[in-house]
């Protein structure tokens, strides 16, 4: 397993880092629950241009999780897993070429 990449902080600017992590996870997933006919959600992600980290990644999916109740739970996988094949082709993020 590979370890979360959080860059070296201290203070006020991990607490800074930590705010605007969860502030951009947020947004992308806002955009995740819009997911559905007649909205593109790769298109407007790439609009976001959110630079990609392990840590916003695991913040994305750790929001997914918490919000899963027994009205979403069918859904909200997907926009996971729509997520996760939207970040593996972002570059400098994702599987090499």
């Amino acid at each position: 397993m590979k370890a979360i990449n959080f860059p070296l902080v201290r203070g006020r600017s991990r607490r800074r880092f930590f705010e605007k992590l969860s502030l951009e996870a947020d947004r992308i997933f806002k955009i995740l629950l819009q997911d559905g006919p007649g909205f593109n959600t790769r298109q407007a992600l790439d609009e976001m241009c959110p630079r990609l980290s392990n840590a916003l990644v695991r913040e994305v999916l750790l929001k997914i999780v918490v919000s899963i109740d027994s009205v979403n739970r069918a859904r909200y996988p997907k926009l996971a897993y729509t997520f996760f094949l939207w970040a593996e082709q972002q570059e400098g993020y994702g599987v090499p070429a």
